[in-house]
C-alpha cells in the first residue's frame, strides 16, 4: 500500500514520494508536495511562477537560451535547468542549463570578460 499525503499547497492528496524529507516534519517529510515548494522557491527568489518559468522556456522553444541544450522545468527532471537573471535589477534573462548559467556568474556578469573570452577563443588576446 502506498502512503497518501494532502499537501497544504494545492490540496492534492499525492504519494509520499511527491514530498521532501523533512526531519521535522509529520511523518518525516514537509507539508508541501515537490511542486508547490518549487512553485514557492520560484515566487520567493525571482518573482515568477512555475508556470511563468515554463512560459520563458517554451518560448526558448524548451532549451538552453545559450547553447541548445534540451531542458526541463518538471520536478525531479530539472536539476540543470537554471532561471538566469541580472543580479542589480533582478531582472530574468531566460532559462539556460548549469553549465551555461555558471559561465556567465564565473565572469561576474560582465559583457566586458565574456568579450575577453570571446577575442581569446579567437585567437587573440
Amino acid at each position: 500500500m502506498i502512503a497518501i499525503k494532502k499537501c497544504k499547497g494545492c490540496g492534492k492528496e499525492l504519494p509520499l514520494t511527491e514530498y521532501g524529507r523533512n526531519s521535522q516534519g509529520r511523518q518525516g517529510y514537509h507539508s508541501r508536495c515537490r511542486t508547490c515548494r518549487k512553485s514557492e522557491s520560484y515566487k520567493r527568489l525571482y518573482g515568477i511562477s512555475l508556470e511563468d518559468a515554463q512560459r520563458i522556456l517554451d518560448s526558448q522553444g524548451g532549451v538552453c537560451a545559450l547553447c541548445g541544450y534540451p531542458l526541463d522545468l518538471t520536478v525531479g527532471n530539472d536539476r540543470n535547468a537554471c532561471v538566469d537573471h541580472c543580479h542589480s535589477t533582478g531582472k530574468i534573462r531566460g532559462i539556460l542549463c548549469r553549465s551555461c548559467n555558471g559561465a556567465i556568474g564565473k565572469l561576474g556578469d560582465s559583457v566586458e570578460a565574456m568579450q575577453k573570452v570571446i577575442n581569446y577563443l579567437q585567437g587573440g588576446i
